[in-house]
């Protein structure tokens, strides 16, 4: 046992996912992170984002939540303004304002 929350066969959106739904809220951030460190684009990063955010929020960490969720409306807008993945990108704000509330 490394430690490290991903396993070496797994993609780590992949095992962040598996963390998250499993409820393991640190290992999660742990792995998202490590994907958003890997040069990860396109609209798994905002999604990476926000999903980071829920996991704080399930921490009890309102803080770390609330930063989160507001990089990810600024990695949904940058989505919006590449044109791409637009509607799921309005979603995203929508659901990440909804939090902040």
């Amino acid at each position: 046992e490394t430690g490290h929350p991903a396993r070496h066969d797994e993609r780590p959106l992949s095992s962040a996912r598996r963390f998250q739904s499993s409820g393991r809220y640190a290992d999660a951030i742990r792995a998202y992170r490590d994907a958003l460190a890997t040069g990860m684009n396109g609209p798994d990063t905002a999604e990476a984002q926000q999903s980071i955010a829920q996991c704080y929020d399930r921490l009890g960490d309102a803080s770390a939540a609330r930063t989160a969720y507001y990089e990810a409306i600024r990695r949904y807008e940058d989505q919006i303004a590449a044109g791409r993945n637009q509607n799921t990108a309005r979603q995203g704000i929508v659901t990440c304002r909804a939090a902040l509330v």
